[in-house]
């Protein structure tokens, strides 16, 4: 793939994440399901292209949707798990060994999640009144394994079924 197509493919992936995070700011519903999308299209990015550009279209949809997106928390979320999560399952899961490969995720995103408390607590105060954080943070670990595999389940649909019509054309 050329240069100009592998930048195109990012930076329509860009806008369209900035696109659908900022619907998800707008209708509070299925928030979730956006951060799963805009993590698939992160992964898309990388799968058409390589880690440079997933990299990329992390970072300028990061930027841009902490300047304009009016919801800091969605941002943070964004920026600090769901966007960079794309690029570390895929680097985690070069290594052969799946214990490796899932030490790397969990640590990873135990670490995202600290840091994205730390930043929503600063923005907007206290997260949860109804749970404590030891709870939250259990429950992000289940939510994580599950959230992985879905995301598995993705990509390889998307490199069965769309991909191949995609490189077609």
């Amino acid at each position: 793939m050329k240069n100009t197509r592998k930048l195109t493919l990012a930076a329509v992936c860009s806008a369209l994440i900035i696109v659908l995070l900022f619907l998800g700011a707008y209708i509070r519903t299925g928030t979730l399901a956006i951060y799963y999308v805009t993590t698939m299209l992160i992964i898309i990015v990388i799968t058409e292209t390589d880690r440079l550009y997933g990299l990329l279209s992390y970072i300028v949809s990061g930027i841009i949707v902490y300047l304009l997106l009016p919801d800091k928390n969605m941002a943070v979320s964004y920026t600090a798990v769901f966007g960079i999560y794309g690029v570390i399952k895929i680097i985690a899961e070069n290594f052969k060994n799946k214990i490796i490969s899932w030490v790397i995720k969990i640590a990873f995103f135990n670490l995202a999640i600290f840091a994205g408390y730390s930043l929503i607590t600063f923005f907007t105060g206290n997260i949860s009144e109804k749970l404590p954080v030891w709870a939250l943070w259990v429950l992000g670990n289940i939510m994580l394994i599950i959230y992985d595999i879905l995301l598995s389940y993705g990509i390889n649909y998307y490199q069965k079924y769309i991909s191949p019509r995609i490189k077609k054309t």
